[in-house]
C-alpha cells in the first residue's frame, strides 16, 4: 500500500528534479512532445511541494490543481481503484502516479489543511498521533465535548469514532444520543444507541428505552416498538418493551402495551440463558403488574424457574393487591408462595422473607390483623431456614413486625427462640430499637434492662436519650444520660444533651454536663461547643475562660483562632494578638495573625493589617491572605495594588492561582487590558493559554481584532512550547474552544504556528 511521507522527509529533493526530469519519466519509452497541461501541473505539484512549508492550505490547492491538469489530458479510467497500477496509469509527476496523487497525497494534505484552519481541528489532528493509552482516549473525549459544546455533533461523532470501546468513548456515545434525543432526532439517537450496546450493554438499553419513550410520548407507539426491535439480541430488545409498556398506564394506551408485552414474551422465550430469560420474563412479568394485569403477571410468575425471579414477582403482585384492598386475592397469592415452599425447601428464606415483606405492607396501610396471620406464617416458613445467621435476622425482623402490629409478647417470645446467644442478644437489641421508633420508650427502657451486656444495653439506652432529646425532654434525656454506665456511650449521650442545651441557649446547664464527663476528649468537645455559644452571646472572657481548660492541643488552637478573630472583628486588636502570641500551634498560629491582619485592612488600617501579613513566613495562611486582598483590590478595579500583593505571596502554587484569580475578575469585570497584565505574569502553560484565549473571545466579540489577534498568537505559541504532544493537544483543545465560541478567525501567524505543530507531529 502506498503511504505518503512528508515533505521533509522524501518530497524535498523532489522539487529539483524540474520538468526535464517528469519528462524523462513519463516520456522515457516515447518521442512524442509533452502536453503542455502536463507541463503545467508539474509546476503545479513542485509549487504544491514548496508550499508545504508554510501553508498546508495553499499546498492542498495546488496539489488539486495539478491533478486537474493532468486529468485533462488522462482522465480516470471508469474502473480506476484508490491503488492504480502503473500500467493502467502511466503517467507519473516525479515519483507518484496520478492515483497516488488523487487517493493517498491529496487526501493527507487536505486533512493537514483543515487542522491548519482550526485550532480545534489540530488539537483532533495531534490526538489521533498518540499512542493507544487511556490518555489518548481522555484527550479525544474533550475534544469530542468541546465540539459537543459548540453544537457541531457530527465533528463529536468524529471524534468519538477515534476513541474506540473505551469507556471514554462510551460516555461520548452516551451524550451524543441523549442530544439527539433532546433534539428530537431519533434515528441519529438510535444509531449511536445501537453502538453502545455491542460494548457496553447497560447502557445501549437504558438509551434504547428512552429514545422508545420518546416516541411514546409523541403517541408513536409504531416507531417505540421499532426501537425495541433493533436493539440487537433478543433480551435486549424484550427488556426495551416490557419497560416502554410498563409505562403506557393511559386507559387508551392497554391494546398497545399488551401487544408490546406479548411481542416481549416471545423474544425472551428466544433467549439461550436461562439465568437472563428468566431476569428478562421477571421484568416483564413486573411490567404487567404496573399495567394491572394481575392474571398474566401470576401466570408468568408461575412459569419462573428461578425460585429468586417468581418470588419477587409475587411479592410485588401481593403488594399491589394490598394496595388495591383485594384481601382474596392477597390470600390466593400468599397461598402460592406457600405452595412454592412445599415444592421446593431450596430457598425458604426467600419465600418467609417474601412474606415478611407482605405483611409490612398490609402494616402500612393499617391491615394489622392479617399481618399477624401473614406473619405466622413466614414464621412457619422460617423455622425451615436451615442456615442459622439468616434465619436468626428474618426471625427478628417478623419479630418487629409483631411488634408493630401490637403483639409485644409474642415478639419477645419468638426472639428468644433464637438458639445462638450473640445472636439472641442482637434481635433484642433490634427489638428495643423498634420499641423506641414507634414511640414506645418506658417499654424501650424495661428491655434493656434486661440486657446482660453493658454497651449493648447503653446503646438502647443512647437511643432513648436522642428520642427524649427530640420530644423536647431535655431533663428526662438528661438523668438517663447520667445513669448509662457505658463511658463511651455515656459520654455521647451526655454530649447530645449538653449540645440540645446550648441550641436552647442553656450554657450552663451544658457546662454542667461537660463537668460530669470523665473522658477527656469527649469533655474537650464539649467545652469546644460551649465556648462558641459563649462567642455567639460576645461572651469573650468566659469563653477565654473555658478554652484554657481544653487539653487538647487541635481544640483548644481551635478555641484560641475562633476567640481572636471574634476580638478583632470587634476591633481589640491588642487582646487578639495577645490570644495569638500564647497559641503553641504555629500553624494555627500563622492563620489566626493573618485573620487579624486581614480584619485590620478592613478596619480601615491597610498599612498595619499588611505588615502583619507580611511579617509571617512563607506559609499558606500568609498566601491566602494575600491572595484575598488582590482579589477585593481587583474587585475594586486597582490592578497594581492586586499585582503587587500578588508577587508577594512567594509559594509558587498559591501565586499562579491567585494571578489566575485575580485575572478572572479583571475578565468578568470586562477590564480586558488589566486582565492581559495580570496574565503575562504568570508561568503556568495550559491555565496561561486559556486564559489568553478567553480575553482573545471577548476581544473578537468587542471587534479590537488586532488585540485578538495577537493574544491568539499567544496562546498558540504556548500550546507550541509544551514538552509532549499529549499536553500540545490537551491545550489546543481548551484554546480551540474559546476561539469557536467567539467564531474567531485565524490570522497568518496563528496558522503559521498550527502548521509547524502540523509538520512536527506529522514526522512522528
Amino acid at each position: 500500500m502506498f503511504t505518503w511521507q512528508p515533505f521533509r522527509r522524501s518530497l524535498v529533493g523532489l522539487v529539483s528534479v524540474g520538468v526535464a526530469g517528469l519528462l524523462l519519466t513519463s516520456c522515457s519509452e516515447s518521442e512524442e512532445p509533452v502536453h503542455p497541461a502536463l507541463v503545467e501541473a508539474v509546476q503545479l505539484f513542485e509549487q504544491a511541494q514548496a508550499a508545504e512549508r508554510t501553508s498546508f492550505v495553499t499546498a492542498a490547492q495546488l496539489y488539486r490543481a495539478a491533478l486537474h491538469k493532468a486529468r485533462s489530458v488522462h482522465p480516470a479510467p471508469p474502473s480506476a481503484r484508490r491503488s492504480i497500477r502503473r500500467a493502467a496509469d502511466p503517467v507519473l509527476i516525479g515519483p507518484y502516479t496520478l492515483g497516488a496523487l488523487q487517493n493517498a497525497i491529496i487526501p493527507s494534505v487536505t486533512a493537514m489543511a483543515e487542522a491548519e484552519r482550526s485550532t480545534l481541528a489540530c488539537a483532533l489532528f495531534l490526538a489521533q498521533r498518540l499512542p493507544e493509552t487511556v490518555y489518548k482516549a481522555q484527550i479525544l473525549e474533550q475534544i469530542g465535548l468541546a465540539y459537543l459544546e459548540l453544537g457541531q455533533d457530527d465533528r463529536a461523532a468524529r471524534a468519538t469514532q477515534l476513541i474506540g470501546d473505551s469507556p471514554h468513548g462510551a460516555n461520548m456515545l452516551e451524550r451524543l444520543a441523549r442530544r439527539a434525543i433532546r433534539a428530537g432526532r431519533s434515528e441519529q439517537a438510535l444509531r449511536f444507541a445501537r453502538q453502545i450496546v455491542t460494548t457496553h450493554a447497560l447502557f445501549g438499553v437504558e438509551l434504547l428505552t428512552d429514545i422508545a419513550l420518546q416516541h411514546v410520548r409523541r403517541g408513536q407507539y409504531a416507531d417505540a416498538l421499532r426501537v425495541a426491535q433493533g436493539a440487537g439480541k433478543a433480551s435486549s430488545s424484550a427488556w426495551v418493551m416490557a419497560e416502554v409498556a410498563g409505562t403506557l398506564t393511559d386507559p387508551g394506551q392497554q391494546a398497545t402495551a399488551l401487544s408490546m408485552l406479548d411481542q416481549a414474551v416471545q423474544l425472551a422465550q428466544r433467549v439461550p440463558h436461562p439465568p437472563l430469560k428468566s431476569l428478562v420474563l421477571g421484568q416483564i412479568g413486573h411490567a404487567y403488574v404496573r399495567l394491572g394485569q394481575s392474571d398474566r403477571a401470576l401466570q408468568t410468575a408461575l412459569n419462573l424457574r428461578d425460585s429468586r425471579h417468581r418470588t419477587t414477582l409475587l411479592v410485588a403482585l401481593t403488594q399491589a393487591a394490598v394496595e388495591a384492598g383485594e384481601p382474596e386475592r392477597v390470600s390466593g397469592l400468599i397461598q402460592h408462595l406457600q405452595a412454592s415452599h412445599e415444592a421446593s425447601h431450596a430457598r425458604p428464606f426467600l419465600i418467609a422473607q417474601a412474606l415478611t415483606e407482605i405483611a409490612e405492607k398490609q402494616l402500612e396501610f393499617g391491615l394489622a390483623e392479617r399481618a399477624r396471620d401473614v406473619l405466622s406464617t413466614a414464621r412457619h416458613v422460617a423455622g425451615a431456614i436451615e442456615e442459622q445467621a439468616q434465619r436468626a435476622r428474618l426471625i427478628g425482623r417478623i419479630a418487629l413486625g409483631y411488634l408493630e402490629a401490637g403483639r409485644s409478647d409474642t415478639a419477645h417470645a419468638l426472639v428468644e427462640t433464637i438458639q445462638d446467644p450473640v445472636q439472641r442478644l442482637d434481635a433484642r437489641v433490634q427489638l428495643a430499637l423498634g420499641q423506641v421508633e414507634v414511640g414506645d420508650l418506658e417499654a424501650a427502657r424495661q428491655t434493656a434492662q434486661t440486657m446482660p451486656d453493658q454497651m449493648r444495653r447503653a446503646e438502647i439506652e443512647e437511643s432513648i436519650v436522642l428520642s427524649y432529646l427530640n420530644r423536647g425532654e431535655l431533663q428526662r434525656a438528661r438523668q438517663l444520660a447520667q445513669a448509662i454506665q457505658a463511658p463511651g456511650q455515656r459520654a455521647e449521650a451526655l454530649g447530645h444533651v449538653a449540645q440540645s442545651y446550648l441550641e436552647f441557649g442553656q450554657i450552663a446547664p451544658a457546662l454542667h454536663l461537660a463537668e460530669l464527663l470523665t473522658d477527656q476528649p469527649q469533655r474537650d468537645e464539649v467545652v469546644g461547643r460551649v465556648v462558641r455559644a459563649y462567642l455567639d452571646e460576645d461572651a469573650d472572657q468566659q469563653a477565654l475562660r473555658q478554652a484554657r481548660t481544653i487539653h487538647d492541643p487541635r481544640l483548644k488552637a481551635q478555641a484560641f483562632s475562633r476567640i481572636a478573630r471574634s476580638q478583632a472583628r470587634a476591633g481589640a486588636f491588642a487582646a487578639a494578638l495577645q490570644i495569638a502570641e500564647s497559641m503553641t500551634d504555629q500553624a494555627r498560629q500563622a492563620e489566626v495573625v493573618a485573620q487579624i491582619g486581614l480584619e485590620y485592612v478592613r478596619a480601615g488600617q491597610t498599612d498595619r493589617g499588611l505588615s502583619l501579613i507580611r511579617s509571617l513566613r512563607d506559609s499558606q495562611p500568609r498566601a491566602s491572605a494575600l491572595g484575598q486582598l488582590a482579589r477585593s483590590y481587583a474587585q475594586a478595579g486597582e490592578s497594581q495594588a492586586a499585582v503587587q500583593l500578588v508577587m508577594a505571596i512567594r509559594l509558587p502554587d498559591w501565586r499562579e492561582a491567585t494571578l489566575q484569580t485575580v485575572a478572572e475578575v479583571h475578565h468578568q469585570a470586562g477590564r480586558y487590558d488589566q486582565a492581559v497584565g495580570v496574565i503575562q505574569l504568570m508561568q503556568a502553560a495550559p491555565e496561561k493559554a486559556e486564559l489568553l484565549a478567553k480575553i482573545a473571545a471577548a476581544y473578537t466579540q468587542q471587534g479590537a481584532q488586532e488585540k485578538s489577534a495577537s493574544l491568539t498568537v499567544q496562546a498558540l505559541s504556548i500550546a507550541k512550547t509544551r514538552t509532549n504532544l499529549a499536553s500540545q493537544a490537551h491545550t489546543l483543545a481548551v484554546v480551540g474552544l474559546w476561539q469557536a465560541k467567539a467564531e474567531q478567525r485565524l490570522e497568518t501567524q496563528a496558522q503559521a504556528i498550527l502548521h509547524d505543530m502540523i509538520a512536527e507531529a506529522a514526522l512522528r
